[in-house]
């Protein structure tokens, strides 16, 4: 606490913390929500706690990782075994029509 106080009195701040989403596909629809983030950690042999959050995003996972540990789980998910199970996607953008689906982008 007395470091924090004497960083606010200094005005130094702690440097920012970079955030990185990528978009893989390969895990199952039926794989439970509460499990994929410790499922993607352990695919990737990735610090379980650098993989902050995964969201389903249509048949991919979105994964939101620390800024150091995405290039290394990038570089796991290329090579085998985990690339048995997964394949990145490059260029996803999840706002594009293409995201949603033939249902939602027909209602469009």
């Amino acid at each position: 606490m007395t470091a924090l106080l004497q960083g606010g009195v200094t005005g130094r701040r702690p440097p920012p913390v970079v955030l990185r989403t990528i978009y893989v596909w390969g895990i199952a629809r039926t794989a439970r929500a509460h499990t994929l983030r410790g499922l993607l950690a352990d695919v990737s042999d990735v610090d379980r706690r650098a993989v902050l959050d995964v969201d389903r995003v249509g048949a991919l996972k979105e994964v939101n990782l620390l800024g150091d540990a995405a290039a290394a789980f990038e570089a796991a998910v290329r090579r085998p075994p985990a690339s048995d199970a997964l394949s990145l996607v490059n260029g996803f953008d999840p706002r594009s029509p293409a995201a949603l689906g033939g249902l939602r982008r027909g209602q469009l």
